[in-house]
């Protein structure tokens, strides 16, 4: 935080105004992802038949849009997987994305706490999957996702058949 502030050329009393934490301040965009992956889900093409495959158009879509900077996606992700208080915030943060994924496999007729599981499942997948990309340092994110969604979402297929 000593190393933004004075990069721009404020004192850190000043950059804790507008970011109380680490966490805030490499995720403060958050909100505009969440708001985004809403639209997105909701307009996936997949969505009326196959709520699995709109997740993950709807996740992929999201990330395409935060790619303008590759390396300082790497290195927030890197941060959030060795900072508690980094980790803290997008956790918390991370309760919208997953009630609007819980609210989408539960328009698609899933129940309740199904939904809810698969939510979970697929918050868990989408970070293990960036954590990964972001300690080996290459490869391509789209795909490393890509893969993690289709995987969890295969389980999730079968969450939903054991639901009914």
């Amino acid at each position: 935080m000593d190393q933004v502030a004075g990069a721009a050329g404020i004192s850190r009393k000043s950059l804790f105004l507008y970011f109380p934490s680490k966490g805030d301040l490499l995720w403060h965009r958050d909100g505009q992802y969440v708001e985004a992956m809403r639209n997105d889900l909701a307009s996936a093409s997949g969505g009326a038949g196959d709520p699995v495959a709109a997740m993950k158009q709807a996740v992929l879509a999201g990330l395409r849009k935060e790619m303008a900077s590759v390396e300082s996606m790497r290195l927030r992700i890197a941060l959030h997987a060795e900072d508690p208080q980094a980790r803290e915030v997008i956790e918390a943060q991370g309760v919208n994305w997953r009630a609007i994924t819980a609210a989408h496999f539960r328009a698609a007729g899933v129940g309740a706490l199904i939904a809810d599981v698969i939510a979970y499942g697929y918050w868990r997948a989408l970070w293990q999957a960036l954590e990964t990309w972001a300690a080996r340092g290459d490869g391509d994110l789209l795909s490393d996702v890509g893969a993690a969604l289709d995987r969890f979402g295969a389980v999730a297929k079968k969450l939903d058949a054991v639901g009914e």
